[in-house]
């Protein structure tokens, strides 16, 4: 299953279907999550541990969008069909997805943030390119699964053509 959403999102991309990119890209850590914490009931808590663990602490890919905020977008894409944040949970005052087709000198993530007097930050913008965000957790989630395969025995379907 996530060999193939991996393969379906990387089709995606290509094709500029980003939405199909972004919606997929968001449910493979409630997959995971379930995976690793199998007995944790709470969706939202289990899908920010295994992205915090496995696309932030371990990745190494460099991405920096915090699990609350990658939490956000999952609720914001898979219940509401819109491809954003809760910006006042996040304190993110304005957030986009970025597509671009060059290559060259492409901004892959960027905010301007300001530190409020209680010591907590607000992002006036925040910035996130959709390849750095799909990419991110495909890469984590294809390299998990190889690794814990005997996890997902939970995955039982069939899909008859």
């Amino acid at each position: 299953m996530i060999e193939r959403l991996v393969k379906e999102i990387g089709i995606s991309l290509k094709n500029k279907c980003y939405m199909s990119a972004l919606t997929m890209s968001a449910m493979i850590p409630d997959i995971c999550g379930k995976a690793e914490y199998p007995e944790e009931w709470s969706v939202g808590k289990r899908y920010k541990q295994w992205y915090q663990k496995y696309v932030l602490d371990e990745g190494g890919f460099g991405l920096q969008l915090s699990s609350d905020m990658a939490y956000s977008i999952r609720c914001s894409l898979l219940h509401e069909g819109n491809p954003s944040i809760d910006k006042e949970k996040c304190n993110v005052k304005c957030f986009a997805f970025i597509i671009s087709d060059s290559t060259a000198n492409k901004t892959l993530e960027s905010s301007l943030t300001r530190e409020l007097s209680d010591g907590n930050k607000i992002y006036e913008v925040y910035n996130l390119h959709i390849e750095l965000y799909c990419g991110t957790i495909s890469t984590a989630a294809r390299k998990y699964y190889r690794a814990n395969k005997d996890k997902f025995d939970f995955i039982n379907y069939r899909i008859i053509n």
